[in-house]
């Protein structure tokens, strides 16, 4: 998690960061070394799955049931110090099981999911609402919440500008509702059922981010969406149906576990994966994707050539399009394809990825109606 002031809050599985005890939280400055300042003793008694970072300063952590050698149940708000806000008081219970995401609403109330059924004693499958204080906010009521499969949880949310959360893990419906593995819920916690995935994910969703247009990105190990083969990455429509727009291909070869969307709309996904898209490109865990479907330009050039001409963002790979005739990158078409006579023609390419990897040709076909038509 990236502060304003540019520190970087990290959680995990470690007991030292730089040969400095830090128990599995830490903040790091901008230039990577630790911030003193930051000082947890001895900090969390076991993973740290998330941390949100509060307007005020202040992060709420989850995933332990001790802070600082204090019990918390899951959950706790610290100083920007590291140390214990007491004015959060989550109970003498607090969540019954792990908490894997938190987010924060404008109004300072806190939205948490994960694999509990309680809260500080009251019913809450998977998902609640607390206020500010940490008290639960019985005004958001998910019913029987997210249930289904043999240990349901909620593995990522994100707050929609609406109100509205989308909500996505490894659970086959939300209150008495068939939903696989995502859904979006209304801010009062009831199902939002304008938003239908029809038969969802066959796996997890390990991660959703909503784009500006209200389409969401979606991760994680599934290999069909509402019975659609698609690998582990795919886009939906505001309404929850498959946006086939989103043109993946054979998607990553395993898990993708996380997902960011750029200022410029490009995707940077991360996870297991050591291929990803239809060339079988080999990008190690990490990619840069793009929602660009601006169709190759055809430009004609005098009256006995035609020039194609990539979108630079129109590319599987966040990648560097070159023509396989002469490397340009803008290159004149050759051989049959230079007449320059209006019609239909197939080009072959190939493209080389942000690691100076070349992929396998691609082949694309595209029409010439009239000069500077695409």
């Amino acid at each position: 998690m990236i502060q304003p002031d540019g520190k970087i809050v990290i959680g995990g599985s470690f007991l030292f960061y730089n040969s400095v005890a830090r128990g599995y939280i830490a903040r790091i400055n901008s230039d990577g070394s630790l911030d003193t300042s930051f000082a947890p003793s001895p900090g969390a008694n076991g993973f740290v799955y998330n941390s949100t970072f509060q307007s005020d300063g202040k992060i709420i952590v989850g995933n332990f049931d001790e802070y600082n050698s204090v019990a918390k149940g899951y959950i706790v708000r610290t100083n920007s110090d590291g140390s214990i806000d007491t004015s959060f008081n989550s109970g003498s219970v607090g969540a019954n099981a792990f908490i894997s995401v938190a987010v924060v609403q404008p109004d300072g109330k806190i939205i948490i999911g994960g694999a509990f059924s309680t809260y500080n004693g009251t019913s809450r499958a998977r998902i609640a609402r607390l206020n500010s204080d940490g008290s639960l906010d019985t005004s958001f009521d998910p019913g029987s919440g997210a249930v289904g499969t043999a240990a349901p949880f909620i593995d990522q949310m994100e707050l929609q500008a609406d109100g509205k959360i989308v909500i996505g893990g490894d659970f086959t419906g939300y209150n008495n509702t068939s939903r696989n593995r995502i859904a979006r819920i209304n801010s009062d916690g009831s199902l939002d059922t304008s938003f239908d995935p029809g038969a969802g994910a066959n796996n997890t969703v390990d991660d959703v981010k909503v784009q500006t247009d209200g389409k969401i990105i979606v991760g994680g190990n599934f290999t069909t969406y509402s019975g659609v083969a698609i690998n582990r990455i795919l886009r939906v429509n505001t309404n929850g149906s498959l946006d086939t727009s989103f043109n993946a291909g054979s998607g990553a070869n395993a898990h993708v576990g996380s997902v960011a969307i750029q200022a410029d709309g490009r995707i940077i996904i991360g996870g297991l994966f050591t291929t990803y898209y239809n060339n079988n490109t080999s990008t190690l865990r990490i990619a840069r994707i793009s929602t660009d479907t601006t169709p190759p330009v055809i430009t004609r050039v005098g009256a006995a050539s035609i020039s194609l001409t990539i979108n630079t963002a129109y590319t599987e790979l966040g990648a560097t399009w070159t023509d396989n005739v002469d490397g340009t990158g803008n290159a004149t078409v050759s051989g049959t394809v230079n007449t320059g006579v209006i019609g239909t023609y197939t080009i072959t390419y190939t493209y080389t990825d942000i690691a100076g990897n070349i992929g396998t040709p691609v082949t694309r076909t595209v029409t010439v109606a009239a000069a500077n038509q695409g």
